[in-house]
């Protein structure tokens, strides 16, 4: 299985802007560091998507994953199954 190359929508990329810049501060520290994790393994995923392909599901004409309890994306495969296009996440609440 090779790896696929990510392209994220301006949709997509205003989602995960948004996931960043509403991280929780507490006491002594942030979630940010766990949301940076969280969007790595979102990436991971997508990245690899050819091993998740029981996981992916199709609703309306469009195909998702659930990444983790971490979000769902909304996505495309492009140029022969080389690339997939996000086309947007739905962050779940940490």
């Amino acid at each position: 299985m090779a790896s696929k190359n990510i392209i994220i929508s301006e949709i997509a990329e205003e989602a995960i802007g948004m996931y960043f810049e509403e991280y929780r501060t507490y006491r002594y520290g942030s979630d940010l560091q766990k949301r940076a994790f969280n969007y790595s393994q979102m990436r991971s995923t997508l990245t690899h998507i050819d091993a998740f392909f029981d996981d992916i599901y199709f609703k309306n004409g469009k195909k998702y994953i659930d990444i983790e309890g971490i979000c769902t994306v909304e996505f495309l495969t492009r140029n022969n199954q080389t690339e997939v296009f996000v086309e947007n996440v739905y962050f779940k609440n940490l």
